[in-house]
């Protein structure tokens, strides 16, 4: 027994509280994003609603609209047996997944954009969000309004 609490407590130590840590910078961070753009920082903990408002910030609320949109008609029909059923509505779920991932790079240059910055920001946002939202949150970048 004393083996397993042992077991639990190394656990404990090197991966629960450094994961909870990283979360909760991450969590402050995003907060601190939200009020750089005037907006309150509770609104970022709330799941679908912190997106919402993200994408208000950088970009307008219709790309939204327009994603649950999509994201509802391929979720809709891609765990079922029509697309393999009918082709070309199996191609339309793939086309709409595509677009999905668009939107999604797009909001990340916007983001970057929002905050001051340019393609570098973007893509490290992409390929190291957790980074790339420490800097916007505790950084000096200042929120300079959705750009066209």
């Amino acid at each position: 027994m004393t083996g397993l609490v042992a077991l639990f407590a190394l656990y404990a130590t090197t991966i629960a509280l450094p994961g909870f840590i990283v979360w909760a910078l991450l969590v402050i961070a995003r907060w601190k994003m939200f009020q750089k753009a005037g907006e309150a920082g509770w609104k970022s903990i709330i799941p679908v609603y912190s997106t919402y408002i993200s994408f208000k910030i950088c970009w307008g609320t219709a790309p939204f609209w327009a994603l649950i949109a999509m994201a509802a008609f391929a979720g809709a029909f891609a765990g079922t047996s029509a697309p393999a059923d009918y082709p070309a509505l199996g191609m339309l779920v793939a086309l709409l997944y595509c677009a999905i991932a668009v939107v999604g790079l797009v909001m990340l240059y916007k983001t970057s954009l929002a905050f001051g910055h340019g393609i570098g920001m973007a893509l490290a946002l992409l390929f190291f969000p957790n980074v790339a939202t420490l800097v916007l949150g505790f950084g000096s970048s200042r929120y300079v309004g959705p750009q066209a």
